[in-house]
């Protein structure tokens, strides 16, 4: 019995690295996509708060991959 409480509380928070990866590449998708459609119209301001979000966010990615 204690192991199906184990496996109950795995399945509850359960979520496979395809999935991840899926919506990793789905991300990275729509940041090509959105940078294709705007990129010219930036301003300044945008682009720097756009660059911070970008590095913080690899930095996170990397931090959890290793």
């Amino acid at each position: 019995m204690p192991d199906q409480d184990r496996k109950n509380i795995y399945q509850l928070g359960a979520f496979s690295a395809d999935d991840m990866l899926v919506e990793i590449t789905d991300l990275r998708a729509r940041i090509i996509t959105a940078w294709r459609e705007r990129a010219v119209m930036l301003t300044r301001e945008e682009q720097h708060r756009l660059l911070d979000e970008i590095k913080e966010t690899c930095r996170l990615l990397g931090d959890l991959a290793h």
